[in-house]
């Protein structure tokens, strides 16, 4: 499914948006298993000409079997050109020690957790810290899962640098009209 949507995705995303996938870090405990996804993941990104380096790679919040597996796992994505991000972080075993670990490019704050914190004003000042915290080690961050116009004004406040949910958009469907339509406006483009 994750080479589905990167199929996918190249017919609808721009030239130069990033691609965000889900990986469970309870499942690359084998190196087999860790090989063939990516060997299974670089055919798809090369038959959709999207750059490994506009792919986020997202390890969810599952305890990983190994984190030696899990630390090998991550510098394979990298040494191939991917991004790593912390999925759903506060949820799980989507720590700071996890973080501290693997040292990755993003974290994403958990929804229901970001939701809690931004509701009180102590909340509002450990999620405002832990931002910085991110940010000065080198790591973006990035909210999901706002849904509300304040939320948005809060992510703006702590210099949040990405943003998700349901106030930007509705996740929806894309036709295959409308598919067909980007192909020839870009090909009239071209010419």
């Amino acid at each position: 499914t994750r080479n589905l949507h990167v199929l996918n995705a190249s017919h609808v995303i721009g030239k130069n948006a990033s691609l965000f996938l889900n990986f469970d870090p309870s499942v690359f405990v084998d190196r087999a298993v860790s090989d063939n996804a990516l060997r299974g993941l670089k055919l798809a990104l090369h038959q959709s000409g999207i750059d490994p380096a506009r792919v986020v790679c997202e390890l969810t919040e599952q305890k990983s079997g190994s984190d030696e597996a899990l630390r090998e796992f991550v510098r394979v994505l990298r040494d191939n050109g991917f991004q790593i991000a912390i999925d759903d972080y506060g949820a799980d075993d989507s720590d700071f020690r996890r973080v501290k670990e693997i040292h990755p490019d993003i974290v994403k704050f958990d929804r229901a957790w970001i939701e809690r914190l931004m509701d009180s004003g102590p909340g509002n000042a450990l999620l405002h810290t832990m931002v910085r915290s991110f940010q000065d080690m080198g790591i973006k961050t990035l909210f999901e899962g706002l849904e509300e116009t304040w939320q948005l004004e809060v992510a703006e406040r702590f210099n949040v640098e990405m943003v998700q949910g349901f106030v930007l958009a509705i996740p929806e469907l894309v036709s295959r009209q409308r598919d067909e339509d980007n192909s020839s406006t870009t090909d009239a483009n071209l010419s």
